[in-house]
């Protein structure tokens, strides 16, 4: 096992290993939207390393725009392909930026 020194020397790293999806279809007319909530958990820690949450206008998600199948898609792959951890990193993989201080060119 494979122990953090940064916060507690004693405590495992987390990593994450399942994620657990909910999808809340819209029922009636009156509320016309679509909720999705991707959390992501690791054997090592009882609380959850990350929670996504988004939701979505049916009516705007079937004509135009991003939508819950893009979300979807978007999130599966970045849970795939980076496993992210932490809050940090998810937010990171999802939206991109400067990793680690790194300086722009321009």
């Amino acid at each position: 096992m494979t122990y953090n020194s940064r916060h507690n020397p004693f405590a495992p790293i987390h990593k994450l290993d399942r994620v657990e999806l909910a999808l809340n279809l819209a029922t009636s007319a009156i509320d016309g939207s679509i909720g999705l909530q991707v959390v992501g958990r690791a054997q090592t820690k009882r609380a959850a390393l990350w929670t996504y949450h988004e939701s979505f206008a049916e009516d705007v998600t079937l004509e135009k725009g991003y939508g819950i199948g893009d979300a979807l898609s978007h999130i599966g792959l970045v849970v795939v392909q980076d496993r992210p951890d932490s809050v940090e990193r998810l937010d990171f993989a999802l939206k991109g930026g400067l990793a680690y201080g790194e300086r722009s060119l321009f």
